[in-house]
């Protein structure tokens, strides 16, 4: 009899089992707007629910629709120009709960209904993990990019969504940042043409009201011994001025492999408090045709900066033989510090130097010396940003005073070997 008993109750375990809400088989987008999404589900479920947020956003902190009959439901409210991730689940007839879905990423469009741009609101996230991101599938068909997204040229050396489908292992980061399947990269694509060593791309319009300091933050990747540099700017919607953030140069030691992690750069965007920008990246290769300078480029976000922010773009003019003029775009204060000497003195060491605004001179430096210097910002009496540097500076000889002559016998002279 108990064993009877015990056939019985496995066997209702069974059923039971059975009956439970199977995980809901997906989502397709069937409609978008600059402020809407409508999705679309093929579960033969009586009821679902859908969470969504921005590219990214850990499941259970996004916003939940209520639970609909039918196939189809439409988010709105949305920010144009911008992507979100969609997650989906089943209610039953037992009324039991299917797990939640794996994610979908879709986008707002970036025109209004009467053509006009409809720029992002902030904090503004893109991963390129959204459906509207398509990698290549050869070396002559070319990806898809979002719409906003501006890509110059889009042959040879480029900006392309990952992954690729061309393998490299002297080049390029081994997965994206996030732990999905989706970045974006420059690469050369064919050996036809004319060859080019710059690929730019430019993101959609970005409206930065509500952010006392803005900020563009982003992780990177530049693996690769044809890599130069990646330049980082930015302008105002309407201007044809770009300001220059930031430049990132190859760092060997910092990228010896393909799998080395990712790094990450914030940059200040205070001089474009309330307007709307561009942002743009330019990836720059030592060759015409290279073929290991994969710079790429993960989880992008814009919005108010967390924390003191240093400064960007250090940099040094009118240098003499005793005095230079330093200069730099600002971060989160209006309050600096300088820090300098001679090479090797390390951010803090040396003389420093307290001022506001964008520049300062500098002054009792000794004739025909380098220097090396950093700065950050001072946001309180014991607040700070990190440091940033080294940027090298050389001051310029001392006159001589005539009569003067060169016969170049000096041990200083030397023949080339």
């Amino acid at each position: 009899m108990i064993k009877k008993i015990l056939l019985l109750l496995a066997v209702l375990q069974g059923f039971g089992a059975a009956a439970q809400c199977a995980s809901a088989p997906g989502l397709s987008w069937v409609s978008r707007t600059a402020s809407s999404i409508g999705v679309v589900t093929p579960s033969n479920s009586p009821f679902h629910q859908i969470e969504y947020g921005p590219l990214g956003f850990v499941p259970g902190s996004g916003t939940l629709s209520p639970w609909f009959a039918g196939s189809s439901f439409t988010v709105s409210g949305l920010s144009g120009s911008t992507g979100y991730d969609f997650y989906v689940r089943d209610s039953c007839s037992n009324g039991s709960k299917s797990p939640w879905s794996s994610y979908f990423g879709y986008a707002t469009t970036c025109s209004l209904p009467n053509g006009n741009p409809a720029p992002a609101s902030i904090p503004w996230v893109e991963n390129f993990d959204q459906i509207h991101f398509t990698p290549r599938s050869s070396a002559t068909v070319p990806g898809g990019y979002m719409c906003g997204w501006d890509a110059s040229p889009t042959v040879g050396y480029a900006w392309v969504s990952a992954a690729p489908f061309q393998p490299n292992n002297l080049s390029g980061p081994s997965s994206d940042h996030s732990g999905r399947s989706k970045y974006l990269f420059a690469d050369r694509f064919g050996f036809g043409g004319t060859g080019n060593s710059s690929a730019i791309i430019r993101s959609p319009q970005i409206n930065l009201a509500g952010a006392t300091v803005p900020v563009v933050e982003f992780w990177y990747h530049m693996f690769g011994l044809q890599i130069d540099s990646l330049l980082v700017e930015a302008s105002a919607v309407g201007s044809n001025v770009w300001v220059r953030l930031g430049s990132i140069p190859r760092n060997n030691a910092v990228f010896p492999q393909r799998t080395s992690p990712w790094q990450q750069q914030v940059y200040p965007l205070t001089m474009f408090v309330n307007q709307t920008v561009f942002i743009r990246f330019n990836a720059k290769s030592s060759a015409t045709f290279p073929v290991q300078a994969r710079v790429a480029l993960d989880d992008i976000r814009v919005g108010q900066a967390n924390g003191c922010i240093p400064p960007s773009g250090l940099s040094f003019s009118g240098v003499q033989a005793s005095a230079a003029n330093a200069n730099l775009v600002i971060g989160s204060s209006q309050n600096h510090q300088l820090s300098y000497g001679a090479p090797g003195v390390g951010a803090g060491g040396g003389t420093i130097k307290r001022f506001s605004g964008i520049s300062t001179s500098i002054s009792g430096l000794n004739p025909n010396t380098t220097y090396e210097a950093w700065v950050r910002d001072s946001c309180g009496p014991t607040s700070f940003s990190a440091w940033v540097g080294p940027v090298q500076f050389t001051t310029s000889c001392l006159a001589t005073s005539a009569p003067w002559s060169e016969g170049f016998d000096g041990a200083t002279w030397a023949i080339p070997s």
